[in-house]
């Protein structure tokens, strides 16, 4: 049975290069999460998740399915150390631009290497109606939930 090592919201904002459009495209996506407070896990409670990050590409559009998504991401700790993790698989929906998301992956380096992480990112568009008048949406803000489990 795999032990809960810490669960927590953050306060989340990414941005799109090239923004997203009505049309298909790839699209590298750069998203930085801050835990305020930070969160405690359950194996040590002094050690604390500050902030975390992701980089990586996906096809993207306006409307749909998010797909062929590669990402990567660092967790930074209170003691300043970080995390490395890999995005093992990625499902996610946009509706107008807005997106809801669901990432689970492994952590490869630092604390709890080896252990999974789950991401369930939702942002809104900065630009909200953007993709109803044709436009293009260059980023978004919302909130992170983080979960990470050890084996």
């Amino acid at each position: 049975m795999p032990t809960h090592i810490l669960a927590g919201l953050g306060t989340a904002s990414s941005s799109y290069s090239p923004p997203i459009t009505q049309s298909a495209q790839t699209v590298t996506v750069h998203s930085d999460t801050t835990f305020v407070p930070p969160v405690p896990c359950a194996d040590d409670p002094t050690r604390l998740l500050v902030s975390s990050q992701v980089d990586g590409t996906f096809v993207t559009q306006c409307l749909g399915t998010v797909t062929d998504a590669n990402h990567h991401g660092t967790l930074k700790w209170s003691d300043g150390t970080t995390s490395a993790f890999n995005v093992d698989t990625f499902t996610a929906e946009r509706v107008e631009g807005h997106i809801v998301g669901h990432a689970e992956g492994t952590i490869i380096n630092g604390h709890y290497s080896g252990a999974t992480i789950n991401l369930l990112p939702l942002r809104l568009a900065n630009q909200t109606a953007a993709c109803l008048a044709g436009g293009s949406v260059s980023g978004g803000t919302g909130s992170e939930v983080v979960v990470v489990t050890a084996p």
